[in-house]
């Protein structure tokens, strides 16, 4: 399971909303039009590509940051969130890839998605206690930010190895 959705079942009551809503989902689902629920492969394409070319356009324009004098304490903090928002987006396909919304083949899915692959509990295992307090899980959130992440996508920290 993943560690994300693993919880207890006294937590899933906590989660259930106190009344019931006066709709479905299939009520919503049918509020939705159909060509929304139709995958493009071209589109999909489309907004990965745009995405990597954005990242790179800021790549190429951060070299030139640190020849613009004082200007460089605005632009660097500006860069940072760009280049992370652009990459966030870039996540989020490839997360999509893994519920099957970037292509009708899974083959297609499964290889843009291998980009981010979720840590795999073994079956059984639980959580320590520690890991679900606030302190913790704000600190975990941090070091991932601040030193994970970067090192995922630098060094393929934790990820998987292929030959």
């Amino acid at each position: 399971m993943c560690l994300a959705t693993q919880i207890s079942a006294d937590q899933v009551d906590l989660r259930k909303p106190a009344t019931q809503p006066p709709f479905t989902l299939a009520d919503i689902r049918r509020a939705i039009p159909a060509h929304c629920f139709q995958r493009s492969l071209l589109k999909s394409v489309s907004y990965l590509a745009v995405d990597v070319l954005l990242v790179a356009l800021l790549f190429t324009a951060a070299c030139y940051i640190d020849h613009l004098g004082p200007a460089k304490w605005l632009l660097w903090p500006a860069y940072w969130f760009l280049q992370g928002a652009v990459s966030t987006g870039i996540w989020v396909i490839a997360h999509e890839c893994g519920h099957g919304a970037f292509s009708d083949t899974a083959w297609i899915n499964d290889g843009v998605g291998l980009v981010f692959v979720p840590i795999v509990l073994p079956v059984g295992s639980d959580f320590h206690w520690l890991m679900k307090t606030p302190v913790y899980r704000a600190l975990h959130i941090a070091f991932m930010s601040l030193l994970g992440w970067p090192s995922y996508l630098f060094f393929n920290a934790a990820g998987r190895h292929y030959d």
